[in-house]
């Protein structure tokens, strides 16, 4: 027999090896780090969209490390960040600056308004609105931006502290 068992066996091990090393070698090695352009200029975007306030900004709760981690797991994501900080950074090429991070805020402001508004064409676009998305996901995650909004958070897991009391009327 052409294929035996002991063959498809063998063949079988080794191709799980292999997918599973280069999960590993993408998981190890995609991740920018903290001095790459990359992550300098997702960082600044994201301090952009969530400036801080009476709550820290996003690059103070790590939410560049949360869409790192979560671009690790979807190579489509992984691109959008690439090229969308790649746009971001042409846009600030064209005004003088190295990088989109090098730029004033309100130089950055202006370009994240392109991108809002759809004037900076397609990618532009669906970078904006897949990272906001996920920001704003990731950012109200953390207890620490509850405050500026006057929230204490969920109920559970401490439960309903005042329970035996019947809930307040709000006057209209």
């Amino acid at each position: 027999m052409f294929f035996s068992r002991r063959r498809f066996l063998s063949f079988s091990l080794g191709t799980g090896l292999l997918t599973g090393t280069g999960f590993l070698f993408k998981k190890l090695f995609w991740s920018p780090s903290t001095t790459t352009p990359e992550f300098q200029t997702l960082a600044a975007y994201l301090d952009i969209l969530i400036p801080a306030d009476e709550a820290p900004s996003a690059t103070q709760l790590g939410v560049t490390e949360h869409l790192i981690a979560e671009a690790a797991n979807d190579s489509g994501y992984q691109r959008l960040i690439s090229k969308g900080c790649t746009w971001l950074d042409a846009q600030a090429q064209q005004q003088g600056a190295a990088h989109f991070a090098a730029l004033s805020e309100a130089q950055r402001e202006r370009i994240v308004s392109l991108a809002a508004a759809g004037e900076g064409g397609l990618l532009a676009v669906m970078f904006f609105d897949r990272i906001r998305e996920s920001a704003f996901s990731h950012y109200y995650a953390h207890p620490q931006s509850w405050r500026a909004l006057d929230y204490d958070g969920p109920p559970q897991p401490r439960g309903f502290m005042n329970y035996t009391q019947a809930p307040s009327r709000r006057s209209s």
